[in-house]
């Protein structure tokens, strides 16, 4: 090693932390729903909280839909983490939950990322509505 460089186990570990900074992906592909839906469980290694976008494209009979960040304990109980309001119009919709953010009813919750968690949508009832949800998990 020369006078000046950095060790190449330090370079592997700066790699590896970088990774896991902001962690996106789909929970739920954008498909027309009639019936409740969830992702499949999510595991949380470092992160304190996630931003979870609602996208609906398509409400041709003005269906309404809530969604749940929820938390799963030990006993594979789950539980809710922050509930949305009803969304019942297209566009898009951001729900937050991070520990000490300033909360906002239905929107923001400042609680900590537990290490399985999920998104939950509950449908008001069988009218189809288009939509995906996706997730930023961050540090």
């Amino acid at each position: 090693m020369t006078a000046g460089s950095i060790p190449e186990a330090l370079v592997s570990l700066e790699a590896e932390a970088i990774k896991h900074v902001h962690v996106s992906s789909v929970l739920l592909a954008s498909a027309a729903r009639t019936l409740d839906a969830a992702s499949v469980d999510q595991t949380n290694e470092v992160h304190r909280g996630v931003q979870v976008t609602i996208d609906v494209t398509i409400d041709p009979a003005s269906a309404s839909v809530t969604p749940h960040i929820q938390g799963k304990d030990a006993a594979g109980v789950y539980f809710d983490l922050l509930v949305g309001a009803a969304i019942a119009d297209v566009g898009t919709t951001v729900l937050t939950v991070y520990p000490g953010i300033a909360e906002a009813a239905n929107v923001k919750a400042s609680n900590v990322l537990p290490a399985d968690w999920r998104v939950s949508m509950d449908h008001a009832d069988t009218d189809s509505i288009t939509y995906s949800v996706s997730a930023v998990k961050l540090l």
